[in-house]
């Protein structure tokens, strides 16, 4: 909890997903409001939210397929690529948010203001902002292909892998 309350932008910029770590915790998704914040700032006011939440949905379909991190720096930046390109895949599809090619536009650019410019082999890492807008190109272009309406979730996450 933040002192007196939300006053703080630069202690909410995140957003995560849990898992069921224990049996005390429920999956959840929790987006600060720095991060909305900084969104609405750069004028991604209405797709940086719906970015940033299916992303973070992304991670639960991660845990429901045992996508796992086992803290190093390559597979942190594994699963949150792979997070981005499902979520553009979902924001693309004609099933899912049917997104314009101008709101695509801004969900790349979402995904390059949150890319991780520090290349190290920290287990934190989570891609740079051109590995970030790629991924969700890659999403995107999956999701209008001819072939879309074929593809299930362990479809999407193979062809990630082979990527």
């Amino acid at each position: 909890r933040l002192p007196s309350g939300y006053n703080y932008p630069l202690l909410t910029f995140n957003a995560f997903a849990t898992d069921e770590g224990n049996k005390h915790d429920f999956p959840s998704i929790i987006i600060g409001d720095g991060y909305f914040e900084f969104q609405q700032s750069m004028g991604l006011g209405s797709e940086g939210p719906e970015y940033a939440l299916t992303h973070e949905h992304a991670h639960h379909l991660q845990f429901s397929l045992g996508v796992k991190d086992n803290d190093s720096s390559q597979n942190a930046r594994r699963q949150e690529l792979m997070a981005d390109a499902f979520s553009a895949y979902f924001l693309t599809h004609i099933s899912g948010g049917d997104m314009t090619v101008e709101q695509l536009s801004n969900i790349h650019s979402v995904a390059y203001s949150v890319g991780d410019c520090e290349i190290s082999n920290d287990a934190r890492h989570h891609g740079t902002p051109q590995q970030r807008r790629c991924a969700t190109m890659w999403g995107a272009s999956i999701a209008g292909s001819q072939d879309a309406a074929n593809i299930d979730l362990i479809e999407l996450k193979n062809r990630f892998d082979t990527w």
